[in-house]
C-alpha cells in the first residue's frame, strides 16, 4: 500500500526505496553507523517504539528489506504529519478510517 500512496504524490517513508534515501536516513544515524543496513534497494518496514532500548534503529531483513524502529522523536525528525496503517495506534489522533485503513495525525 505505501507505494500506492506515493503514486499519488505523497512522501512515504516505508516505501520501496529503488535509490536510497541517504540525507533522510542520515537524520537518524548521524554517525552513520548503519549505512550498510538503509544503503541499497529496499522495501522498508517501519515500527513505532517507544523508546529505543537498546535496539538498533535499522535492523537488515534479507538483503532488499530492512526494518526502522521510530520514536516520537524521530518522527519529529522526520516531519512526519500523518501516518497510513491498518493498525490502531495508540499517542495518535485518528482523523480517518475506510475499512481497515486508518490515517492518524501526529501531534
Amino acid at each position: 500500500m505505501p507505494n500506492y500512496i506515493l503514486m499519488a504524490g505523497v512522501p512515504v517513508i516505508n516505501s520501496t526505496n529503488t535509490y536510497p534515501d541517504m540525507e533522510k536516513w542520515h537524520l537518524l544515524d548521524t554517525e552513520k553507523t548503519q549505512e550498510e543496513v538503509y544503503n541499497r534497494y529496499a522495501h522498508i518496514n517501519v515500527n513505532f517504539v517507544e523508546e529505543e532500548n537498546g535496539k538498533e534503529k535499522f535492523r537488515l531483513i534479507q538483503p532488499d528489506l530492512f526494518e526502522v524502529n521510530l520514536t516520537q522523536k524521530d518522527l519529529e525528525t522526520l516531519d512526519v504529519k500523518y501516518i497510513f496503517t491498518i493498525h490502531e495506534l495508540e499517542g495518535f489522533e485518528k482523523i480517518y478510517e475506510n475499512h481497515s485503513y486508518k490515517i492518524f495525525k501526529v501531534n
